[in-house]
């Protein structure tokens, strides 16, 4: 069961962010160069013949945001279907430890717990997700 959750994760996520690097690359390519133009000085350059690993490397680690690894492999010169073999083998170790992860979710609540061990829950949610909902107002700036 978590092999196949991981292997389906897996072949969605590659199926999405190959949709959406073909439209930033075919759609809003002159919108993102134009963008890029006024930091082109600033931006180190960087050419290389091993996207494929890097693009493999940064989903691996899952420390990169996804929309970051989208730009930068979208504004390369990587094959769709390179980029798409590289996000299966990078993402697939990640999407299983989300199988894992949920399928011992599952397993939890189908347990009986203490009412204690909901009213934690409870607190650290509001704990991360507070800080979230008022992050970036700092001393009465507005965005």
């Amino acid at each position: 069961l978590i092999i196949k959750g991981g292997i389906y994760s897996t072949i969605a996520f590659s199926i999405g962010t190959a949709i959406s690097i073909f439209f930033v690359r075919y759609f809003f390519a002159d919108l993102a160069a134009q963008k890029l133009k006024k930091y082109e000085n600033k931006i180190p350059k960087f050419k290389s013949n091993n996207w494929f690993w890097i693009v493999c490397s940064l989903y691996i680690t899952t420390l990169t945001p996804t929309f970051v690894v989208i730009f930068l492999a979208s504004l390369s010169s990587i094959k769709i279907s390179a980029y798409i073999l590289a996000s299966l083998i990078g993402s697939f170790p990640g999407a299983l430890m989300y199988s894992f992860l949920g399928n011992k979710l599952i397993q939890v609540q189908t347990a009986a717990l203490p009412w204690y061990t909901y009213l934690i829950f409870i607190i650290l949610s509001a704990v991360f997700l507070v800080p979230i909902f008022l992050g970036g107002k700092k001393n009465g700036q507005k965005h």
